[in-house]
């Protein structure tokens, strides 16, 4: 997210801080035997995959970001505004 210039350089410090535990947690409870070729590939796959569309990610100003989602939601809403943290907090919310 830094990298592409969606978070700036106080938002990096403050995820790495200890109120944010300096990082991310990982569930490794998954495990594929060893002969399970087909569902290592599936694993894979799956791990790979971006959370998001960077097609459909922008920004609207300096502190907001744009989500243009795929269909509307019930309320109808096609795009979801928040800044950088709230978009990386629905992400990590979301696992």
């Amino acid at each position: 997210m830094h990298r592409h210039g969606h978070l700036d350089d106080m938002a990096v410090h403050t995820m790495d801080s200890a109120d944010h535990a300096g990082g991310w947690s990982v569930n490794a409870s998954v495990t594929i035997p060893d002969w399970d070729r087909h569902g290592l590939e599936r694993l894979v796959r799956y791990c790979a995959r971006p959370p998001l569309s960077q097609e459909r990610l922008g920004r609207l100003n300096a502190e907001t970001l744009v989500y243009s989602l795929r269909k509307p939601t019930i309320d109808g809403r096609t795009e979801l505004f928040m800044t950088p943290l709230e978009l990386l907090d629905q992400l990590s919310s979301s696992l």
